[in-house]
């Protein structure tokens, strides 16, 4: 990676088409872009934080309108995505991890 002249100035443009990798993540792209429950009321919408570290790809789902977040790894990103995306499938509230005591709770 070449190392930018200026903090900030953007040196490549991001080649990823967007959403197009979403699509083989169903649960994954509703938690990211879905603004709204089914009944209507607004939600905000989670984010996602990639790390890298000992060989592995580790995510992090912040559900930022429960205020909570759920961890998954893989030794590649398809890997980590692939298992974030089952667990959201498999739905295990005790998976979730709480950011403080604050944090609502799943209904």
């Amino acid at each position: 990676m070449k190392r930018p002249e200026k903090a900030g100035v953007v040196v490549h443009e991001n080649t990823m088409p967007d959403g197009a990798w979403l699509k083989n993540y169903t649960m994954l792209s509703e938690m990211l872009t879905c603004e709204k429950y089914e009944d209507g009321t607004k939600r905000k919408t989670s984010t996602i934080s990639v790390f890298v570290d000992q060989g592995a790809f580790k995510l992090c789902l912040n559900d930022r309108d429960m205020e909570q977040s759920l961890y998954r790894s893989g030794r590649s990103f398809g890997e980590a995505l692939d298992a974030l995306e089952l667990a959201l499938i498999e739905g295990k509230d005790d998976d979730w991890r709480a950011w403080g005591k604050k944090a609502k709770t799943r209904s």
